[in-house]
């Protein structure tokens, strides 16, 4: 698991993916599904704030070229 400041958008969806794989996958260890869903509410958050981040500054030149 990369530290999500060293992540990129992309890396984080493959990871999320990786996620999804082993959970609809044959999991009976409950510990490993904490781990693993803790993990998928971090990568969530931050491909949710770089999609907020990315709306914001598509925002801003947005205006910037209306007011041109």
């Amino acid at each position: 698991m990369t530290d999500e400041k060293d992540l990129s958008y992309q890396e984080a969806i493959e990871e999320l993916r990786g996620i999804l794989q082993k959970l609809q996958g044959d999991l009976s260890d409950i510990d490993q599904l904490e781990v693993l869903m803790k993990r998928a509410e971090v990568l969530i958050r931050f491909c949710s704030t770089k999609i907020k981040n990315m709306e914001t500054r598509l925002a801003d030149i947005i205006k910037e070229i209306e007011t041109d």
